[in-house]
């Protein structure tokens, strides 16, 4: 697991980019859980923080296309592409996020 931000630092509700390793990854605060993603959408390389979370997050919808995320497992849930997200462990001690690969 690799430390990747300070909770205090992602406001309820926000998607925040990072760099992992090289790979473009997002962090969203859902309030009770926080979602580690890959951060870009793979049918057309969109940047996924500026895509939409759904009034339950969710869901995250990518900005371009419309395609759909779910945050439980990352998968594609309604196209145009069918290829699903990467999805990251998450574990918060005291203040921090760390995130790894399953």
């Amino acid at each position: 697991m690799k430390k990747i931000a300070k909770l205090s630092e992602i406001k309820v509700g926000e998607i925040k980019p990072f760099d992992f390793d090289g790979e473009k990854i997002i962090i969203i605060n859902c309030g009770k859980k926080i979602v580690a993603l890959s951060g870009i959408c793979p049918h057309a390389d969109a940047p996924l923080e500026e895509g939409y979370l759904d009034k339950e997050c969710s869901t995250i919808e990518c900005p371009w296309h419309n395609n759909i995320f779910d945050l439980s497992n990352g998968d594609s849930i309604e196209g145009p592409s069918y290829e699903g997200l990467t999805k990251f462990d998450v574990k918060i001690i005291d203040d921090q996020i760390y995130i790894g690969l399953k």
